[in-house]
C-alpha cells in the first residue's frame, strides 16, 4: 500500500515528520509506523522534533495497532 504518491513525495523532499506529513490525516499513522520501522532497521538516528512528533503520532489513535519490529540490517 502506498501512503504517498509520487508527486507528494516530491513535495515533501528531505523533511522529516516534525517538518511534513501528509496531508490526509487517515494517512499518518501509516506514515509514522513506516517511518519508525525504517528508522530502526537501518539504526539511523532522531532528532528531538521528530521523535516528539512520531511519539505524538503514535501514542494517539494508532497506538493501539500492532506494529511489525523489522529485522536489523547488518
Amino acid at each position: 500500500m502506498n501512503v504517498i504518491t509520487d508527486n507528494l513525495n516530491s513535495s515533501k523532499g528531505a523533511s522529516d515528520p516534525a517538518q511534513w506529513l501528509p496531508p490526509l490525516s487517515s494517512s499518518r499513522c501509516l506514515y509514522a509506523i513506516y517511518w519508525v520501522q525504517v528508522k530502526y532497521r537501518w539504526r539511523l538516528t532522531m532528532d528531538t522534533a521528530e521523535r516528539s512528533k512520531l511519539s505524538s503520532i503514535l501514542s494517539g489513535t494508532c497506538g493501539a495497532r500492532t506494529i511489525t519490529i523489522p529485522a536489523r540490517a547488518r
